[in-house]
Formats: structure tokens, C-alpha cells, sequence
């Protein structure tokens, strides 16, 4: 199982806008561990390896790490996604539909900085 090119977009698009280079480099060795398709949306788990630095308790608490916002004619609202920590690693990737379902393959979209706080 392999991430699919949404996924690998939106990761690449978190690792180069954060300013935490563990986070970054988490990022970039991940892999898929799981997916699961909500019907909004979906929870994709990632497997980051061991050897990989943590994101340590000098940043503060971290919850969800907002992503991009989505944009596509497939979409009635848009989407939104959030990066999730759990003990220092990138655990989660959460996509999600505004109004309307998700596709299960969105092939036409565009990746938007809504200038939230994406730093680490």
C-alpha cells in the first residue's frame, strides 16, 4: 500500500512549510500504514521509522498541525486537512470534506496556504 498523489502532495506541502526539521525529515521518511475512507473524508495512518528525531516538548503542546486547504470542482465546499502528534511523531493525516462527501479518488485539485500558523 502506497500513499496516493493527494496524500503525497499534502505531505510534501507540510514539510515545506514547517520550520521544525524534525518534523520535516518525519515527513519526508514516512510511509503508509493505514487508510481508512470515511465517506468525508479519510484517516491516513503514517509509519514513520524509528531512527527518526522526535518533535520534542521544547515547541510546546502540539495538537493538530493544520495543512492546506483543498480546492477542486469535485468539491462542493472544499476540504481541509490536519496533521496529527502522538509522542513526538507523525501519526496521523486527517482529509476532510466541507458540506459534502469526498471523493475516494479526487484527481483535479489545488493546495491553498490559508496563512494559518503551520510553524512546529
Amino acid at each position: 500500500m502506497e500513499f496516493n498523489r493527494l496524500e503525497k502532495d499534502i505531505l510534501k506541502w507540510l514539510a515545506e512549510n514547517t520550520e521544525d526539521y524534525r518534523l520535516r525529515e518525519q515527513l519526508f521518511r514516512a510511509s503508509l500504514k493505514s487508510r481508512k475512507y470515511t465517506g468525508a473524508g479519510f484517516f491516513v495512518k503514517l509509519s514513520v521509522p524509528a531512527d527518526t528525531p522526535r518533535i520534542t516538548e521544547d515547541i510546546g503542546d502540539i495538537n493538530a498541525i493544520p495543512g492546506p486547504f483543498i480546492d477542486s470542482s469535485s468539491l462542493e465546499s472544499g476540504a481541509d486537512t490536519a496533521l496529527f502528534i502522538k509522542d513526538g511523531i507523525a501519526e496521523t493525516l486527517e482529509i476532510f470534506a466541507y458540506g459534502d462527501s469526498f471523493p475516494e479518488v479526487l484527481e483535479n485539485y489545488l493546495l491553498i496556504n490559508l496563512s494559518r500558523n503551520n510553524s512546529v
